[in-house]
């Protein structure tokens, strides 16, 4: 071979293995697929549906603890029960809910059905039985209920028993 071809083969030799390398670094290892699936809670029956208890009652004390980025926090509160609509209930109740970091340093919820638990409020909360590590029970929906039109409003959610829509599902792909 001429000494120009042996250059020429180098070079594209060198390039070969400089785009293999920034392959490997940048894209190699573990590859994370997770599939996402929620069942809708876009109406008072879909709640009442989906969870096993339904309560109304008060929101006493509270703690928020955010998580590392401060960005999101769980919610754990108190709830003195006034009655239960749907399944059973101690007379308190201990809350888990997930909460996002609003502009303005609060933290709230982003679901219409599903407002953030504050202090001296009256509310009509969907629980999931499962318990979360560390106490609370999940927070599956939650609205202020403020009289006896609001609690009759949910009491109906109840009697309905609408069958749930299909889950969503949506696939996270992440490489680690």
């Amino acid at each position: 071979m001429a000494k120009h071809m042996w250059w020429g083969a180098g070079a594209a030799a060198l390039a070969i293995a400089g785009s293999a390398g920034s392959y490997i670094a940048f894209f190699s290892g573990e590859v994370h697929t997770e599939s996402l699936c929620g069942t809708p809670a876009n109406t008072p029956e879909q709640i009442a549906t989906h969870v096993e208890t339904l309560v109304v009652g008060t929101v006493g004390e509270q703690r928020i603890t955010p998580d590392a980025s401060g960005d999101s926090a769980v919610s754990l509160s108190t709830l003195t029960v006034e009655k239960s609509l749907k399944g059973t209930a101690p007379a308190t109740l201990n809350l888990a809910q997930g909460v996002v970091k609003k502009p303005d340093g609060t933290y709230g919820t982003t679901e219409a059905l599903n407002e953030a638990l504050r202090p001296g409020n009256r509310y009509a909360v969907g629980v999931l039985a499962e318990e979360r590590e560390g106490g609370g029970r999940w927070v599956w929906g939650a609205e202020r209920a403020d009289g006896p039109a609001a609690d009759a409003k949910w009491q109906s959610a109840v009697d309905a028993r609408e069958p749930l829509p299909e889950a969503t599902c949506g696939d996270d792909v992440s490489g680690r």
